[in-house]
């Protein structure tokens, strides 16, 4: 299948397989804890895992980032199995954060290291700002409001059991307290009880591999359950009145256990341990919300006597003590990172294959080739869809050679909980999967991992090609060009790729529109106090004090009250998908068929729709938003179907701006030099619906704007986007080819979020040359390249941003190019993007400069994401225009 002199073989990187380091056993893990290991094949702690566990039984707050299959599971699951076990005496809360000196080790090493030290490894899938470090606007639009104010739920905890929260430090395991409160009581009475420990995982299924590997261990008396939407209310009684250890996710914790904190008293008076698995995926919109949940978490847990440490995981981040003191509110000075992987792995050939056809195409015969040659093999698909037919047609080549499913998120959970379990068995031997079995489930074993399409980030790479080689053995994984910017850029320069540090994980904690409603809800659980800025960061006051004046909170002398008789919690939707799922129905039988994302529905499961689930091929009927429905019947007509739409953008407020590129070393309103240059020539008109050509055209063609001044500006802040889906093309199921464009009108979405965007001036426009047919098109393909290309700086996909291009905006003068964030309120992508736009945009001429095409293709200025269906781009005149833009 594989050889070296292929020509498709882009370029070969190999590791080389390595050593591990292992130590004894800590004196204070108990003997049975150890024999438990031992039973596992886990003679000896790694040296990575020994540190971090030492560091952990200080009290210390731990990042520990080692690679896929370095065991980091073992590092937590041995002190939280030491604290949570009920048949063992309870030792000492950790106590003072102050580091201190680690316990030493004793001579505890149990027989032979087994080679399948990895089965207890962590699960994986997802420029850092610190919480004291980044600000936000006041909560002042009408957004914020209806966000915070139309939250639901029971009126809460009296004064007397908050005032506790001021007199409850981390400097002690128990404080002198004036009076006897309830709070205080249900604490004081748990202290001799075992400890608890808290589990957060990304996904339900992570959570549910992880009691699966503490039962392996089979330790007596140790009460681990999970708890997520699935369990049921006998299951969840016995989490919150027995449970030690509870597997469960922030969904969970933010909708039932933090607004009803008085009924899991016993678990958080006692909380010795919270675990982030899989930390990096928090990111964005989604980081904060978990950063304001574990942050309140972390605030009612003091408000019953506990002071929990903090241990986080991945496989892959940078910075990841501000990432720690992002996440969970805790001091830098409290953080230990433990970075250095002394496991062993195999060696992994990894191979840049560059296909003579389509990526997805050419990964279904790889992960056929493998199935066929014995090896069992995931190959990582982009899109649902996608991974649905490169499954079917990978099964079609490889025969009775193997069985070979198809994974993905929006499977009933019966349907995902037979494949993970397949997979394990080895019953399964190929996948074509999303990062929906990346979060999912603990792969042990694999011999070939085929990652078709670059991931978006390093980490994602790592992460996925980390699934390879996990037991020690020699392994394959094939990194699948696609023909877009960021694979084409890593081709050309592997080094990039191969010997660049993965991307800082990226969210704002004190991003008013995701904390706000957060404090109002940590205020319906037990008042705000000024003393609650330890947990929330320095921003708190101010917001508090917003929603005050907004109504949502009431100020006292005391602090801010939550006096509604909603609950808070309810309509914080913490991962953006809406409050509900639409159900995607069969017409014929009524069986549900599969759900999707209530803010993508009018795009995948509009009328008319091709809709494919588990490789069959749907058509959609009807789409009832009103009633989260979709009705779809079985049909294969030989198209799929792609939407069109148009956008438009209002600049709210501009909170940055600067000269940019050339023009970054002179003061605004500075005279540029201009030069002349020779006009390219056009194809004809252009109409797009995204593009305003609004403005004064001379004789030539060219566009005559008026700005305030004629320097090329970059500026960052918030705008309104206002988005409609007005069709969709068919496209031919196998070549892709345009069929038609059929029109269709969907309801209007808007959304407010924050961009960043360059201003090119009229006096650029003139130097360059274009005339405005020209100067639309270079505007649009650059806003193309430059969103394909931002990965390679920040922790995001081109999926989390968005752009819109035009030759005259009425709101900055002159033609502009934004890039925002796709999410309410931002996501922070743009932001670091404008700190880096230099290097950023320089990349993205040197991408358009050095693409072999002739008028522009996937791999520099085309997007599959472009809701004009990649019409009217100019890949000269767009690098015509970044010349006159960047730096000679």
């Amino acid at each position: 299948m594989f050889q070296s002199t292929d020509a498709r073989v882009s370029h070969l990187h190999r590791i080389p397989a390595r050593d591990g380091r292992t130590v004894s056993w800590p004196d204070w893990v108990p003997d049975d804890v150890v024999a438990a290991f031992a039973g596992l094949g886990i003679g000896a702690p790694w040296e990575h895992q020994a540190t971090a566990m030492e560091a952990v039984h200080a009290g210390r707050h731990v990042l520990l980032s080692t690679g896929t299959a370095s065991g980091k599971s073992l590092a937590y699951l041995a002190p939280v199995a030491t604290a949570t076990t009920s048949d063992l005496p309870r030792e000492a809360p950790p106590g003072v954060r102050s580091g201190g000196d680690a316990t030493p080790h004793r001579d505890r090493t149990v027989g032979p290291i087994a080679p399948h030290h990895d089965r207890l490894a962590a699960v994986t899938g997802p420029a850092v700002t610190t919480s004291t470090a980044v600000t936000g606007p006041a909560v002042t639009t009408s957004t914020a409001v209806t966000t915070s104010t139309a939250v639901t739920g029971p009126a809460v905890t009296t004064s007397t059991a908050v005032t506790t929260s001021t007199a409850v430090t981390t400097d002690t395991a128990v404080v002198p307290r004036p009076r006897l409160t309830a709070a205080q009581l249900r604490a004081d009475l748990g202290a001799g009880r075992t400890g608890t420990a808290l589990y957060l995982a990304p996904t339900k299924a992570l959570a549910h591999d992880q009691l699966r590997a503490c039962r392996e261990l089979g330790l007596d008396g140790w009460r681990v359950t999970t708890l997520d939407g699935d369990s049921d209310d006998a299951e969840r009684a016995w989490a919150r009145d027995f449970g030690t250890y509870v597997l469960t996710n922030p969904d969970m914790l933010h909708y039932s256990v933090l607004p009803d904190h008085a009924r899991w008293a016993r678990l958080l008076g006692s909380l010795r341990y919270i675990v982030l698995d899989e930390c990096h995926r928090y990111r964005g919109v989604f980081g904060a919300h978990v950063s304001a949940i574990v942050r309140r978490l972390r605030r009612l847990a003091a408000l019953y006597g506990a002071d929990p440490v903090v241990i986080a995981t991945s496989a892959t981040v940078d910075g990841g003590a501000e990432l720690l003191v992002d996440l969970a509110g805790v001091a830098p000075e409290d953080v230990v990172t433990v970075t250095e992987d002394t496991s062993p792995h195999g060696q992994v050939d990894l191979v840049l294959w560059q296909p003579e056809g389509n990526h997805d195409t050419e990964s279904a015969h790889l992960l056929a080739d493998c199935v066929t040659e014995g090896r069992q093999t995931v190959a990582f698909i982009a899109s649902r869809a996608m991974a649905e037919r490169v499954a079917v047609t990978a099964q079609d080549l490889a025969g009775p050679a193997g069985r070979i499913d198809a994974y993905r998120a929006g499977y009933l959970p019966q349907d995902r909980r037979r494949l993970e379990r397949d997979l394990q068995t080895g019953q399964l031997h190929g996948v074509a999967a999303t990062n929906a079995l990346e979060l999912g489930v603990d792969i042990a074993g694999l011999d070939a991992v085929i990652v078709s399409g670059y991931p978006g980030t390093r980490a994602a790479l790592w992460q996925q090609a980390g699934r390879a080689g996990r037991r020690g053995s020699d392994a394959l994984v094939f990194l699948v060009a696609r023909e877009n910017p960021l694979d084409a850029y890593f081709f050309a320069h592997p080094e990039e790729l191969l010997d660049g540090s993965v991307e800082r994980t990226v969210l704002d904690p004190a991003n008013p529109y995701v904390l706000g409603p957060h404090l109002a809800a940590a205020a319906q659980e037990a008042a705000l106090t000024a003393a609650d800025a330890r947990f929330f960061g320095p921003a708190m006051a101010g917001i508090a004090d917003t929603l005050a004046a907004q109504g949502v909170l009431r100020k006292r002398r005391a602090g801010w009250y939550w006096t509604r008789p909603e609950r808070a919690a309810t309509m914080i939707d913490i991962r953006g998908g809406g409050a509900r799922a639409v159900d995607i129905v069969d017409r014929d039988t009524g069986r549900l068929v599969g759900v999707a994302d209530v803010g993508s529905a009018d795009r995948a499961v509009h009328p008319e729709a091709v809709y494919l689930h588990q490789g069959d091929s749907w058509m959609v009927d009807t789409l009832d938003l009103d009633n989260f429905e979709a009705i779809v019947h079985r049909d294969r007509p030989g198209y799929t179907t792609q939407p069109v739409s148009t956008m438009d953008i209002e600049v709210l407020d501009t909170a940055e701006s600067r000269p940019f590129g050339r023009d970054s070393g002179r003061p605004a309103g500075m005279a540029r030099p201009s030069g002349p240059s020779g006009p390219i020539p056009t194809d004809g008109p252009i109409a797009d619906g995204r593009i305003d050509t609004a403005g004064r055209i001379d004789t030539a063609g060219r566009i005559d704007t008026t700005g305030p001044d004629d320097t090329v500006e970059i500026c960052r802040g918030s705008v309104r986007l206002t988005g409609q889906v007005i069709g969709y093309l068919r496209r031919d199921e196998l070549t892709g080819e345009v069929w038609d464009r059929t029109p269709m009108v969907m309801p209007e979405h808007a959304l407010e979020t924050q961009a960043m965007w360059i201003r090119i001036p009229e006096s650029v426009v003139r130097a360059t040359g274009l005339t405005q047919v020209q100067l639309a098109g270079a505007v649009h393909a650059a806003e193309h390249t430059a969103i394909g290309l931002l990965p390679l700086f920040v922790s995001c996909d081109r999926w989390d941003i968005g752009g819109v291009s035009t030759v005259f905006h009425p709101d900055t003068g002159a033609a502009t190019i934004f890039i925002h964030d796709g999410q309410s309120g931002g996501s922070g992508y743009a932001a670091q993007g404008y700190r880096i736009a230099e290097r950023w945009w320089q990349a993205t001429y040197e991408r358009l400069s050095t693409c072999g095409c002739a008028d522009g293709c996937p791999r520099c200025v085309q997007s599959p994401k472009c809701g004009n269906a990649n019409q009217f781009l100019d890949k000269d005149a767009a690098r015509v225009l970044l010349q006159h833009l960047l730096p000679a």
